[in-house]
Formats: C-alpha cells, sequence, structure tokens
C-alpha cells in the first residue's frame, strides 16, 4: 500500500482507526484488517476498511475477498452459499467499486452493497465528474446495486458514522429486501 506524501494527515487517520478497531476487536482479528488494508488504494478507503472489518465483530463470519485475500478462489462459491462477503476493488459491470458486500436477505435474497470513498481529486471535482459519478450510480442502481457514496471529508470526520449509515442499510436489507431499505 503506497500513498502520496500529501496524504500522510489521511494515513494518520487511519492509523488511529486501526488503533480504534484492536481495541474492540483484539490482536486475533487483525490479520483480517491487515488483508482489507492491503487492497485498499487510498488512505481513505483504508480509514473506512477499518470500520468495515468490524462487521466481523456483529457475530458473523465476513469473508474477505480481494487480490492478495484467501478467500478470492473461493468467491463465487462465497456467494452463491449465501455468505457474508466484503469485497475490495470489485468488478460491478464496466465499473470498480471501492467496496462491495454481498449478503442474503431474510428470505435467502441476494443484496449487493457498493460503496464508494470519493476523494476530492477524482469526484465532483469538475463538473464533468460529478454527472459520470451520477451516471456510473444510476446504473448500479437499475443494476440491482444498492450504492452508498461517502467524501473523503465524511470519512475523515467520522469513518464511524459512515460505518453505522452501512450496517443500518445492511439491517434494513435484511429484514425488508430491497423494496424496504433506501439508497444512500
Amino acid at each position: 500500500m503506497k500513498w502520496p506524501d500529501d496524504d500522510a494527515v489521511f494515513a494518520r487517520c487511519y492509523l488511529a482507526s486501526r488503533e480504534k478497531y484492536l481495541e474492540h476487536a483484539g490482536d486475533r482479528h487483525m490479520s483480517k484488517i491487515e488483508q482489507i488494508v492491503e487492497d485498499c488504494q487510498s488512505p481513505i478507503e483504508a480509514q473506512l476498511a477499518c470500520h468495515l472489518a468490524r462487521l466481523e465483530l456483529y457475530g458473523r463470519d465476513v469473508h474477505i475477498l480481494g487480490k492478495r485475500c484467501p478467500g478470492q478462489p473461493f468467491r463465487d462459491q462465497f456467494i452463491a452459499d449465501g455468505l457474508l462477503c466484503l469485497e475490495m476493488q470489485a468488478q460491478v459491470g464496466k465499473y470498480r467499486a471501492d467496496f462491495l458486500i454481498h449478503m442474503v436477505d431474510i428470505e435467502d435474497a441476494p443484496q449487493k452493497i457498493v460503496i464508494e470513498c470519493d476523494g476530492h481529486d477524482y469526484h465532483e471535482r469538475t463538473k464533468e465528474q460529478a454527472a459520470h459519478d451520477r451516471a456510473r450510480d444510476r446504473e448500479m442502481t437499475a443494476a440491482g446495486y444498492h450504492v452508498f457514496r461517502f467524501t473523503g471529508s465524511e470519512i475523515h470526520k467520522n469513518a464511524g458514522k459512515c460505518f453505522d449509515e452501512i450496517t443500518s442499510l445492511m439491517s434494513d436489507l435484511y429484514m425488508g429486501g430491497p423494496k424496504k431499505a433506501a439508497n444512500g
């Protein structure tokens, strides 16, 4: 994981989030968080990833999927079996999502949540970038994905709140399926 020097402040925030995670999870979950962070492409992704690793603390196994993760060869089987999976840098149609959560609802219907972490350099800096992101969100939503988009500032300021919004959507999806849950 290599980040530009100007992202040093976000790298410090990632380390603070990592320490907070360790307070709750302990060392036994550390390898899982390290797997997640290895596939992150920016400090804001790493910061949110530290919180997403906490999904396991909710009493369910989370299967981590990514380029360097041992679960990757079993991706299709995990998803087919309805297991909770967190995939980094996932291919979603013609796009790459920062994170993709695969889960099933109470009726065993598959649910997919795309989570995007928008740094200022690549998102909404220009009207064209904003239009591209909106078109991308509409396309993924039309394909059945629930899309959550967080700004780098939101993640930097309070990644825990972003995580709470994600778990709230997961709970809504689990209990009521896609018709009762709103897109972020």
